[in-house]
């Protein structure tokens, strides 16, 4: 499997100004919550992934968008690679929730 590394979302993302919704769904500040628009699919899974682990657990995610894939890394270890797609939102937000748990089940074996 060819490895696609691309932008870095822990250097994109501020985790102190994220706003989440009732959805579940995160933007990066309030200003943006109140223009409704919300983060990005790399960000979105950095924001929840980081949530989910401790906070000495490394987490990383590359998105390479020339080839539209996320690479997850979690302690130095590449995890998972994913195909971006394009879909409804909520549809979205459902998918992102899914990666999640696919990666902590991952992390647990």
């Amino acid at each position: 499997m060819e490895t696609y590394l691309g932008e870095r979302m822990s250097v994109n993302t501020n985790l102190d100004k994220v706003v989440f919704d009732v959805r579940g769904d995160a933007y990066e500040d309030l200003i943006h919550r109140l223009m409704h628009r919300p983060l990005d699919t790399g960000r979105l899974l950095y924001v929840k992934l980081r949530n989910s682990f401790p906070e000495q657990v490394g987490v990383e995610i590359w998105w390479n968008h020339f080839h539209n894939v996320i690479t997850v890394q979690i302690d130095g270890r590449y995890i998972t690679f994913f195909k971006d797609e394009q879909r409804a939102r909520l549809e979205h937000l459902f998918y992102i929730d899914d990666l999640v748990r696919r990666v902590k089940e991952e992390c647990q074996q």
